[in-house]
């Protein structure tokens, strides 16, 4: 019994190891300041912390002087080189010293501790770190939360507009409950920077509806969208900015809002930009489906859309609201062909009866392959059944298009059952079984007896990469010895394997799965090559998937976005952001990664060495290494089709560069480098044969007015819009004086007039500019 245990202090242990002696605590101030520093190797805490305490006591000149010859003398190649380094740092620290170069190498760290720990020393000592600002922006997106986490508070210091936007902006990548509470932390003490331009109509996070929600939400505004109204209702003119809000009203509208949200896009937006005021209508008819919410007249915006002619949004509207009256009129549309049947076709997936399939059937196996999908997809929300025997018809077609009919399919609680059902006893073409095996896995519920079934049907044997230690060991031999990072680099853009849907490099790519910017230097080969094999096996923190069941039977597998007491935003393996309301949560568990097994089945031994070649380049220094220079990485690429072509060919190509319902413009991603391929692109052939064009669409913000040079390489018959208006260039360089807001900018790529397969797009501020900007993603 302890001589000290009373009624106040309880029991009191000590508790020592059998098998080894008590640690001795050395008489610290009797150290040297050389002998203190050795102390920082000792594995104890205790130990490093009292000798950092016992420097703080030494003359400061001595102990700078002392901790550069212990960093030089350090062994580069020892397994702690970086905690050594993190240890020297807050020795620094503890004399009031900071190695800017020492920080700056430890930001760039492996270890995702070290990194958190420079953030926080780098935000600590801002006042000796010049660039301390560009620290914190780039550890805001950093692929570990607990870096983000620390930026975060970093950010939330600088009190500037941008440093709010950036706070805002990791919202978009995985969360947990501590990043939660920062960000809402960081926004409501920064309240005064950003809330009065929410109310002049001047800041809305960019137009993302969810950030400016979640700004409000943290000022403790209880009904975001009265505020969001009255915001609103007190811009004189139609901005950009109104439609954004108007976005961010609909979210959470009640009928009353959603009134006043239609009035003001029926009657004000549609003067200004009619295009915009299209795109936010169809997020308010979505946002009343998903919240069950009908606005008070359904009939007098039914009859205004009819009015100015907006019959896509009409179809959804009479959908979605249930107006039984419009109910004919897209039965008619969707039997005729005409610009808005696939529309109505959708419509009818929400309208659901029997008269709905009796006018879907049809259209089912329809010889169009648009149409075949709009009609399976409207079928499986109400009539799963039919769709899935429809869908196993597509499969045993020559033209399959089981990407776009599946996945519905597969999202319903009885989905799986119903196609093993309807492929049991067809014979299906063997590469129409293995497209379709590939689905089934990506889709976060990879059923082992729906794949079982699309072999038999298929005869496909279960070939494909089964790792084995000898298999290992023979991939790490080959990268080491004849991987081609730059031939790895091209197959990890192919578009069978959809890397880049899922994952992004530098921000460019899709947001699914973690960025690649630094694996390479982060990770083992050994790891790189367990990861594409098995992905099962290794799945980084935050990017575990959880999968949903609602109580409509609908199953939504994904990565936690954003959680709050009301809904979940998950983001699916199609890179897409899905709300669900918690209310409506039947069951909810923790799932597998949304990396499919079999990803990488379909590639030889050769090209799986180049791919892990370049994987393990990523971050390193040297050409796979993402510079600092601001390259335009995210573009979008228009698609081809007869109605395209019919629309460039009647009004020129100037056009391409203007909105237009026909126009469909797809992800395209530029390379490390920074370059984008060319012969990669959709072509068109208006007017002529012998030019073919492409083309490209990239967008940016300006944060801060000024003037701008735009620099493109290899500009050789490359034509440019700005904001829609054709923009002269010289050898390239176009130089742009800009307002603040945001701009688009389509290149028109002349295939004829080139010989380089490639082009770069470099905006920078001017000269003695204090113009600022940020390209979009």
């Amino acid at each position: 019994r302890d001589e000290r245990r009373d009624h106040t202090h309880g029991r009191i242990w000590r508790i020592t190891a059998n098998d080894r002696p008590v640690l001795e605590l050395p008489d610290f101030s009797e150290l040297s300041v050389n002998q203190l520093l050795d102390q920082l190797k000792a594995p104890e805490d205790w130990v490093r912390l009292y000798a950092k305490l016992e420097l703080k006591t030494r003359p400061k000149e001595a102990v700078v002087k002392a901790i550069s010859k212990w960093l030089t003398n350090l062994d580069t190649n020892h397994a702690d080189y970086s905690k050594l380094q993190l240890e020297a740092m807050w020795a620094y620290q503890n004399v009031l010293h900071t190695s800017s170069n020492l920080v700056e190498t430890l930001l760039n760290d492996d270890d995702h501790r070290v990194r958190a720990a420079s953030v926080r020393l780098a935000s600590v000592r801002r006042d000796k770190l010049p660039q301390h600002a560009e620290y914190f922006f780039t550890a805001a997106m950093d692929d570990h939360p607990r870096v983000r986490l620390e930026a975060v508070r970093a950010l939330a210091e600088l009190g500037t507009l941008d440093a709010v936007s950036q706070i805002a902006n990791v919202l978009e990548y995985p969360m947990d409950r501590f990043l939660d509470f920062a960000i809402w932390r960081a926004l409501r003490d920064n309240q005064d920077v950003w809330f009065p331009l929410v109310k002049q109509g001047e800041f809305t996070f960019d137009g993302n509806t969810s950030q400016l929600l979640f700004a409000l939400n943290s000022i403790d505004n209880s009904n975001a969208s009265a505020t969001l109204i009255n915001i609103l209702s007190k811009q004189n003119e139609v901005r950009t900015s109104g439609f954004d809000l108007s976005d961010a009203i609909s979210a959470n509208a009640d009928p009353k809002a959603l009134d006043y949200v239609m009035q003001w896009l029926l009657s004000n937006g549609i003067v200004a930009d009619r295009d915009r005021t299209a795109a936010s209508i169809n997020v308010a008819i979505s946002a009343s489906l998903l919240n069950k919410v009908t606005p008070s007249d359904p009939r007098k915006w039914v009859s205004t859309l009819k009015d100015a002619g907006l019959l896509q949004q009409q179809f959804k509207a009479i959908a979605a609201w249930k107006f039984v009256e419009g109910y004919q009129f897209i039965y008619d549309t969707a039997q005729k062909d005409g610009k808005h049947r696939k529309s109505a076709i959708t419509a009818l997936g929400i309208i659901g009866g029997q008269q709905a399939i009796e006018v879907l059937s049809p259209l089912a196996t329809h010889n169009d392959p648009d149409i075949r999908a709009a009609a399976i997809n409207a079928l499986a929300k109400f009539a799963l059944e039919r769709s899935a025997e429809f869908a196993a018809l597509d499969l045993a077609s020559t033209h399959s298009i089981q990407g776009r009919t599946l996945p519905p399919i597969l999202s319903q609680q009885t989905g799986i059952k119903l196609l093993i059902q309807a492929v049991d006893g067809k014979t299906l073409p063997t590469d129409n079984a293995k497209k379709a095996i590939s689905t089934v896995r990506s889709t976060g519920n990879p059923s082992p007896e729906l794949i079982a079934a699309l072999r038999i049907a298929g005869k496909v044997d279960e070939a494909g990469w089964r790792l084995t230690q000898k298999l290992k060991e023979s991939l790490l031999g080959e990268v080491r010895t004849s991987g081609d990072p730059y031939l790895g680099e091209s197959i990890y853009r192919r578009k069978d394997l959809q890397c880049m849907k899922c994952h992004a490099i530098g921000g460019a790519g899709g947001k699914v799965g973690p960025d690649l910017i630094s694996i390479g230097a982060s990770a083992p080969t050994d790891y790189l090559i367990e990861s594409l094999i098995t992905p099962n096996s290794k799945i980084k923190e935050n990017f575990h998937a959880i999968q949903v069941l609602d109580i409509d039977g609908q199953i939504t597998s994904g990565i936690v976005i954003q959680s709050d007491d009301n809904a979940l935003v998950l983001r699916t393996a199609k890179d897409e952001l899905v709300k669900i309301q918690k209310s409506n949560i039947e069951l909810q568990k923790e799932t597998r990664s949304l990396m499919p097994d079999g990803t990488v089945d379909e590639l030889t031994k050769e090209e799986l060495v180049h791919l892990v070649s370049f994987l393990a380049q990523l971050g390193k220094v040297g050409d796979f290494q993402i510079g600092k220079e601001p390259f335009a990485r995210t573009w979008s690429v228009l698609q081809f089709s007869n109605e395209t072509h019919r629309v460039l060919n009647r009004t020129g190509i100037d056009s391409a560069a203007k909105s237009n319902d026909a126009f469909v413009w797809l992800p395209h991603y530029a390379t490390v480098r920074g370059d984008v391929p060319t012969r990669e692109l959709p072509v068109f052939k208006p007017h002529t044969q012998a030019n073919p064009v492409s083309f490209l669409k990239a967008s940016f913000e300006v944060t801060q007015a000024g003037q701008f040079n735009l620099n493109i390489e290899n500009p050789a018959g490359v034509l440019m819009w700005v904001e829609g208006q054709p923009t002269a260039m010289r050898r390239g360089n176009a130089t742009l004086t800009l307002d603040q807001g945001r701009y688009k900018i389509v290149l028109g790529v002349q295939h004829a007039n080139r010989q380089q397969e490639a082009v770069r797009v470099l905006l920078t501020p001017s000269t003695n500019s204090r113009g600022q900007f940020q390209w979009l993603p």
